[in-house]
C-alpha cells in the first residue's frame, strides 16, 4: 500500500481523503500544524502518523514528506490571501521533489499535478513509479 502525506487532514476536504485512504488500507501521514491538537488525536487514533508540518516552514515540510509515495495537498488563503496560498502551495511542492529526491534542489522522478478544486481551494497530487526512497530523519 502506498504512504500518503495528506495536508488539511484536520479540515474537511483533508480529512474526508486521510479517512478514506486509511479505509482503504493506505498508510497516511497526516501533516498537521497543530499535532497536539483534539482532531489530530482523532487521526492518530484512525491509525495516522501524525506529523507537524506549517506551510511556512520548509525544513518541516521536507521532515514530514521524506519518505512519502504521494501527496494530497489542500491549500487555503483562510487568514491570507490567494498570493499567500500560491506561494505555499509552491513550496509544498518543491518540499516534496526534494524530499522524494533525497536533495534541496532537484525535481521530482515526475511532474507534480495541480488542479483546481474551487476559487479557492486547490488540490495537489504527486506520485512516482520508482521506489528508489532517501533516508529520512524520525518522526
Amino acid at each position: 500500500m502506498l504512504a500518503v502525506a495528506v495536508t488539511g487532514a484536520t479540515g474537511v476536504q483533508g480529512g474526508a481523503t486521510a479517512r478514506a485512504l486509511l479505509a482503504a488500507g493506505h498508510h497516511v501521514r497526516a501533516l498537521i500544524r497543530h499535532p497536539g491538537s483534539p482532531a489530530a488525536d482523532a487521526l492518530r487514533d484512525l491509525g495516522a502518523d501524525v506529523r507537524h508540518a506549517d506551510f511556512d516552514d520548509r525544513a518541516s515540510l521536507g521532515a514530514a514528506l521524506c519518505g512519502a509515495d504521494s501527496l494530497f495537498a489542500v491549500t487555503t488563503p483562510f487568514g491570507t490571501d490567494t498570493t499567500t496560498e500560491t506561494r505555499q502551495g509552491k513550496v509544498l511542492v518543491d518540499a516534496a521533489a526534494a524530499a522524494r529526491s533525497g536533495t534541496s534542489s532537484s525535481p521530482p522522478p515526475r511532474t507534480p499535478t495541480v488542479a483546481p478544486r474551487s476559487r479557492t481551494t486547490r488540490a495537489s497530487t504527486w506520485s512516482s513509479s520508482t521506489s528508489t526512497q532517501p533516508a529520512c530523519p524520525g518522526p
